[in-house]
């Protein structure tokens, strides 16, 4: 019988006997802007990480006698995306104390989300108010 079955008396399929899998070799990084210590290596990684992480500033809610709890919650999980627990946690303590931390963010991220969070609560006609503060 011809084909890929190979020979009945010996078991050999004709084909050169295999030392075991064959791997494919990656090359080496070369060529014009490939920096051994450079932009993509570790290091430099590291190092530019550092500079770019922001300080976090804390967002805190402040308590109002208007703003209904339900619609406090529903804040916290829509906009500064904490889990219901978490934000039925946090709106208690506002609730109780005055005033809660929300989360702590990069200070652009704290006045994108606190600007979209007051919006929500004049839309809805409530005079919800946060601040931000810096650690």
């Amino acid at each position: 019988m011809a084909g890929t079955r190979g020979n009945m008396r010996t078991g050999s399929t004709g084909a050169a006997p295999s030392s075991g899998p064959v791997r494919a070799s990656r090359p080496e990084p070369s060529g014009p802007g490939f920096e051994p210590d450079g932009p993509g290596t570790g290091v430099a990684l590291e190092e530019r990480i550092e500079e770019a992480v922001a300080p976090l500033s804390r967002v805190v809610c402040h308590d109002d006698p208007h703003t209904t709890m339900e619609f406090v919650v529903q804040v916290f999980t829509g906009v500064f995306r904490l889990p219901h627990p978490r934000a039925i946690e946090v709106m208690l303590e506002v609730h109780e104390r005055g005033a809660g931390v929300v989360g702590h963010y990069p200070r652009a991220v704290a006045e994108r989300k606190v600007k979209k969070a007051t919006a929500m609560a004049r839309t809805s006609g409530f005079p919800l108010t946060f601040s931000i503060e810096e650690d």
